[in-house]
């Protein structure tokens, strides 16, 4: 396919009045050159799409290896009788991933940190019974000034508990009795004293990368939001408000080239803004980073995963396209349908954003954005 037959055929799509308010930028990765360009500096939704810049800026200050600690802490250390004389403390930082096996498998791929690993710690501290309870303590958020995901930084199987961390306390309670810990006391949330709790052991997540995978692949916002807010707390200003997450996201947006409106990470809600245009200046910039390879793992495969999964089968698309896909609904009417990603072909090799606000039909949309994207692919094959 050449350049003119491509431009028709995009363009067919992007006319399409049923297609409701279409915009589109296609850059060239090789020397940023525009390939097309469709309303491209318009502000519009991003949705999901938001999630490309969030994964993105976790990357760039935390790394692909870096993990999220739970750490297991006690009001003494467990007598020669493996007796805890008071509670237990679980006291989180910002994991997102704790579950029983099963929701973890069901739920994130494997990838996640089970309840097991939390009772093999206390075990291996030589904790046999705790005189007091299993207390929950989410309360290390309690520093962000970010509301998108509540204040709690302990939280277990997506939980939408009012307390998560009550609930957090609640399933590792019945873990460890279950584990033949005897425990006198019940569960609740509370915190932890620094000064005079003891560090019994430590429980990691998974690689950020492993993480990053599941909120990229399934557009998960619960683990996206915790994750940024981590990564925000961790790199935050001190001198400012810390763990703001949409300043965070915006900050890295610019440093590669790109002006973006956003008031989450996860794109939940019509409040996340930026132009096609910004969407693929920042896919090109970030090609020149050390992040682009785990950036692109992030982004489901056309045809294979997440919610691609079911889009572009069996066609040249599954070969090449990596993508993060944008769709918000009202009352099951389409606000927007967005995908925005890579096509890497042996020809040439393209950064794209797809943008259809209220267009008729969410399906129609959706196979209307895949045309274009299979469009793409031939023309870089």
């Amino acid at each position: 396919m050449n350049r003119a037959d491509l431009h028709g055929t995009l363009l067919r799509e992007l006319e399409d009045p049923f297609n409701g308010r279409t915009a589109a930028s296609i850059i060239d990765l090789a020397d940023g050159s525009e390939i097309l360009g469709y309303n491209e500096h318009s502000q519009r939704l991003l949705a999901s799409v938001t999630k490309i810049f969030s994964v993105g800026a976790i990357l760039e200050s935390l790394g692909p290896s870096a993990t999220v600690v739970t750490e297991i802490m006690a009001d003494t250390e467990p007598d020669d009788h493996g007796i805890v004389d008071g509670d237990l403390y679980i006291v989180g930082h910002g994991d997102p991933t704790i579950a029983s096996s099963e929701f973890i498998d069901s739920t994130f791929h494997g990838r996640g940190t089970p309840f097991e690993r939390f009772v093999n710690v206390a075990l291996d501290a030589g904790v046999r019974r705790i005189n007091g309870g299993v207390v929950g303590d989410g309360t290390f958020f309690s520093a962000t000034t970010d509301t998108n995901i509540g204040r709690s930084a302990l939280s277990v199987e997506h939980s939408r508990s009012a307390h998560p961390a009550y609930a957090a306390a609640q399933h590792l309670r019945e873990s460890f009795v279950n584990a033949g810990i005897e425990i006198a006391g019940p569960a609740r949330e509370g915190s932890a004293d620094p000064e005079r709790a003891i560090s019994i052991g430590k429980v990691d997540s998974p690689p950020m990368i492993d993480m990053l995978t599941t909120a990229g692949h399934d557009s998960d916002n619960r683990v996206m939001e915790a994750l940024t807010t981590v990564a925000a707390l961790q790199t935050g200003d001190s001198s400012s408000p810390r763990g703001g997450s949409a300043e965070f996201i915006t900050q890295h947006a610019e440093r590669f080239g790109a002006a973006i409106e956003v008031v989450n990470a996860s794109g939940l809600g019509p409040a996340n803004f930026a132009s096609p245009a910004d969407v693929t200046r920042y896919l090109a910039s970030v090609t020149e980073s050390d992040f682009l390879t785990d950036l692109v793992r992030a982004l489901p495969r056309a045809g294979h995963e997440g919610t691609l999964r079911s889009r572009m089968r069996n066609t040249v698309a599954s070969q090449s396209v990596r993508a993060k896909t944008g769709t918000l609904t009202k009352a099951r009417r389409p606000i927007l349908d967005a995908l925005a990603g890579y096509v890497f072909g042996a020809h040439r090799s393209v950064g794209f954003s797809i943008v259809y606000e209220e267009p008729e039909a969410r399906y129609a949309s959706k196979s209307s954005i895949d045309r274009v994207t299979e469009s793409l692919a031939h023309f870089c094959r």
